[in-house]
């Protein structure tokens, strides 16, 4: 056998070496039916702009957009984005993000995933609140199983139409115009973080970016007087930054994307009717609402920045979207409840209230009650102040858990 192999060698040799033409192999183009089986199998992504809603622009396979990083993540938090556990479902929130930054509107999700419907509802939640770039009031429409179709372009130039069946999410806020105003925001914002010359670390730090944010933009609601919402697609960021004239959506995505900016690690909360912020500090996470500056103290307090400033999750009004994904906020870093009562006729209420606004120099008091009556509420205070002689500013919210919290607090850190 070795004796034949060498004869074919040798002779192989002599023809090449006598000047013989060499066998040339054609090779034949794919037909269009074996690229669409070959590209089939394959899962994709698709995004688009056009006018025609089957066409599809672009196509990322699923190795691509894992290999794809977004220029912009440095200021998102991917806290909801950790909470994935599907490989799939985090996938679909990177063609979410690729979208948002490359102004696609339509974003195609292949059927071979396998996720449902409201699983990617949840995702695109999931990047409207870890980005700071993204408006929770999204305009967005899911279809499922529809038929899409993409070119392929073949080895010889041509294209060859190919089908991908896929959930189709439409997402009107994904526009190249949005985008340019957050890139204006975006540049405002370094701007802004430079001039606050943020030298300081941990808690003073935060607290020096809540203060400017919280008090150099005005609260605007974007509804008419009629009460229909009218800020579909505003730029809630740009607003924030730029004109200085946004409602809560506009502060919270400001107060993150300066907290990226500091090297916090940031999370936005959304809970029926309003947005805020949730950031770690000095290892423990707390709660920020920055539409809360007209409640900063105006001079040094044990207050610090406030009852919206890193205040603990127990104080929340209501339980906010996707509530078991998020850190918790155990305690509050200035201002926690003094107590817990079952309400403001009990006879400790006075006392208690007393001892606990002494304990704060005189500033201040929380205490959460099981039952509340306004009238009662009103003559505690009012016995309060004739006791202490300061003049008292109060007010009565309901929390999460039920209970209601009492603010009680001297009118003089306000002056």
């Amino acid at each position: 056998m070795k004796k034949i192999l060498a004869l074919l060698l040798c002779a192989i040799i002599a023809v090449s070496s006598s000047g013989c033409i060499p066998i040339r192999i054609t090779l034949y183009p794919a037909t269009d039916e074996q690229i669409i089986e070959r590209e089939s199998k394959i899962t994709k992504f698709g995004f688009s702009n056009s006018d025609d809603d089957k066409f599809i622009e672009e196509v990322l396979t699923a190795d691509e957009l894992r290999n794809w990083e977004n220029p912009y993540g440095k200021y998102s938090s991917y806290v909801l984005y950790k909470s994935l556990s599907n490989r799939d479902e985090k996938l679909i929130y990177k063609a979410l993000e690729y979208a948002m930054v490359n102004s696609y509107k339509k974003i195609c999700i292949d059927d071979k995933l396998g996720v449902r419907r409201s699983a990617i509802e949840s995702i695109v939640q999931f990047l409207s609140l870890d980005t700071p770039f993204l408006e929770q009031n999204l305009m967005m429409i899911v279809a499922e199983n529809v038929a899409n179709f993409y070119n392929y372009k073949a080895e010889d130039g041509r294209d060859v139409s190919v089908l991908l069946r896929c959930s189709v999410i439409s997402l009107k806020n994904f526009t190249e115009e949005l985008w340019e105003s957050k890139m204006e925001a975006l540049r405002e914002a370094e701007k802004i973080y430079k001039e606050l010359d943020c030298g300081e670390e941990g808690i003073e730090l935060a607290e020096k970016i809540y203060r400017y944010v919280a008090t150099s933009i005005e609260y605007k609601p974007y509804e008419s007087d009629e009460g229909i919402y009218q800020g579909n697609y505003a730029p809630f960021l740009y607003d924030a930054l730029i004109t200085k004239k946004t409602h809560c959506d506009g502060f919270t995505n400001a107060l993150s994307l300066l907290y990226s900016m500091a090297g916090f690690e940031q999370v936005e909360k959304n809970i029926p009717g309003h947005t805020f912020n949730c950031v770690k500090i000095e290892g423990k996470w707390y709660n920020m609402d920055a539409t809360g500056g007209s409640l900063i103290p105006d001079n040094a307090t044990t207050m610090g920045a406030g009852p919206y400033f890193a205040f603990p999750t127990y104080l929340q009004n209501d339980k906010h979207d996707f509530f078991m994904y998020y850190p918790t906020c155990r305690d509050g870093y200035y201002m926690d409840a003094d107590a817990t009562l079952n309400s403001c006729s009990d006879e400790d209420f006075f006392t208690t209230a007393c001892k606990a606004f002494k304990s704060h120099n005189n500033e201040w008091t929380m205490i959460l009650v099981e039952h509340y009556d306004k009238d009662e509420f009103i003559a505690q205070v009012q016995k309060l102040s004739d006791y202490l002689d300061v003049d008292i500013v109060y007010s009565a919210s309901y929390t999460i858990y039920g209970k209601i919290i009492l603010y009680i607090i001297n009118d003089e850190v306000y002056d």
